[in-house]
């Protein structure tokens, strides 16, 4: 990090291995202030920002709700029920809710020793899954059963489940008893094992954890694999995880050249966890509406927009992945914390912001 070039608004200058980054204002950033009473300001506005890295949960609330951290996760979500008890201990705090991403589970369908070119198996697992338990249980009904591979957000390319086919609604109600049916027609009469790779983050081990106690009623034995971050990285960027991985749904999220490139269901790349029409033209339909797609790309978008929300049903109903529910989550900041409006990465506003020094001393006493 020491010999790193760029051209961003601060400076890495220290770095203390799971403890602190320091980073310092970047005297010959770019850009100015384009908008607002601050037009024309030369960017960044902080002097310095210290990344607190703190592994554990509850010391970060703990900072934040102390007054010793200015934002929580550098534009994160916390959890459910930290926002709830904020709310109780810290009511000033500025929110901005909004919909996460959800978990989903892709197979290594091109192996054909495993069991999951089998549609009936793909769609006994999603039925093993109880959606709506986690739906109300984990995240107190304040989730979304269908966020891939569109969202809410999206009405232009979104189905409401309520719209799609019965047989595709039956995927997302929780079925054991239809579940081992179809795998005894698959083969599996007594269920099979199988692996599941993971990251080592507590968010994805716990859903791990939920979704074996699931299936293991329908007879399907989960070996949760835990892997390292930068290892976890890797084999997901190459699909080589040896039977089924556990990644965050990036295709939702409206990305551009996921939604136009079908880039999770069709072809080589690490968006399609499933092997999905891969190689291209495999699976015939989808190749036909990416065809369709390529003759209206950027030519006209609400051509491509009907070709997509046409397609989605086809793609739910082949149980591609087995996805979980997107969770309505909160980013949370101190009201001193100025020009931050609950935005994302802190790349698209970290040398926007400034503290206002003297309302965060007259609330906490820290200067």
């Amino acid at each position: 990090w020491r010999v790193q070039v760029g051209t961003g608004s601060f400076k890495l200058t220290d770095w203390v291995d799971s403890s602190v980054a320091t980073l310092v204002r970047n005297e010959a950033y770019w850009d100015k202030n384009n908008v607002g009473p601050g037009k024309g300001d030369q960017l960044p506005y902080a002097d310095a920002v210290k990344i607190l890295i703190i592994p554990d949960m509850s010391t970060q609330i703990a900072a934040l709700r102390t007054g010793k951290a200015d934002a929580y996760s550098m534009g994160g979500a916390v959890s459910r029920e930290d926002f709830a008890s904020l709310q109780k201990t810290n009511p000033q705090l500025n929110d901005y809710r909004f919909l996460q991403l959800p978990l989903q589970i892709g197979f290594r369908r091109d192996k054909p020793e495993l069991p999951f070119k089998d549609i009936r198996v793909r769609k006994a697992l999603m039925m093993a899954t109880d959606m709506i338990s986690m739906k109300n249980g984990l995240y107190g009904g304040e989730a979304e059963l269908i966020d891939s591979p569109a969202r809410i957000l999206y009405p232009s390319i979104y189905t409401p489940l309520d719209k799609l086919p019965a047989e595709t609604q039956e995927l997302y109600a929780y079925n054991p008893d239809k579940a081992k049916a179809l795998l005894k027609d698959a083969g599996y009469p007594n269920g099979f094992k199988t692996s599941l790779t993971i990251d080592s983050s507590s968010v994805a081990s716990d859903m791990a954890q939920t979704i074996k106690a699931m299936w293991i009623k329908v007879g399907v034995d989960v070996d949760i694999q835990i892997k390292e971050n930068a290892v976890f990285q890797q084999l997901w960027a190459t699909r080589s995880y040896p039977e089924m991985e556990m990644t965050m749904n990036a295709g939702g999220n409206g990305a551009l050249f996921v939604r136009y490139s079908f880039g999770y269901f069709r072809g080589t790349n690490s968006y399609n966890p499933s092997y999905a029409n891969d190689p291209p033209g495999s699976d015939p339909v989808i190749e036909k509406a990416y065809e369709d797609l390529a003759k209206a790309i950027n030519v006209d978008f609400a051509a491509c927009d009907k070709i997509i929300k046409d397609i989605n049903p086809y793609i739910l109903s082949q149980a591609f992945i087995v996805p979980t529910p997107a969770p309505y989550v909160h980013r949370v900041w101190q009201p001193w914390l100025r020009d931050f409006y609950g935005e994302g990465p802190a790349k698209l506003w970290l040398q926007y912001v400034w503290l206002d020094r003297a309302m965060k001393e007259q609330m906490t006493g820290i200067r």
